[in-house]
């Protein structure tokens, strides 16, 4: 999916520290951070010290409170990412339309199968979109 590395959350419950080992210490530039309170203090001491974070979803279980102390040790940027309006919808379509860019899809359910859809979503396993198909 274009990732040089790739680190398994569950498997490395403290993937900062994996993190830190393949920077050799410094950590990473830019945390897109889709988890939330699960893991934003994962993604915090990931982030090098003048790194952002992409604050874009809270998917992961846990809780939100952040350690203030912890932000204060750094000069990270967090940025919440809004889904935006109608007009943004648009823009990022023709510039997906325009540059032929193609989601990776795992898998396409039927609509009669939603319900097995969302299932499937719920156990975390897959690698790309989950599509339910209205056609």
């Amino acid at each position: 999916m274009g990732a040089d590395e790739v680190i398994n959350y569950k498997e490395n419950p403290e993937w900062h520290k994996e993190v830190k080992a393949l920077t050799s210490g410094r950590g990473v530039d830019h945390v897109i951070e889709i988890g939330g309170g699960g893991t934003m203090a994962q993604s915090v001491k990931s982030v090098y010290l003048t790194g952002e974070i992409s604050l874009i979803g809270t998917m992961a279980a846990g809780d939100p409170l952040i350690n203030l102390n912890m932000l204060l040790t750094t000069a990270t940027t967090i940025r919440v990412i809004a889904a935006g309006h109608r007009g943004h919808q648009q823009a990022m379509n023709n510039a997906v339309a325009f540059h032929k860019l193609r989601p990776i899809i795992d898998s396409v359910f039927p609509f009669n199968e939603a319900p097995e859809a969302y299932r499937y979503y719920l156990k975390g396993q897959y690698q790309g979109k989950v599509v339910v198909s209205m056609a």
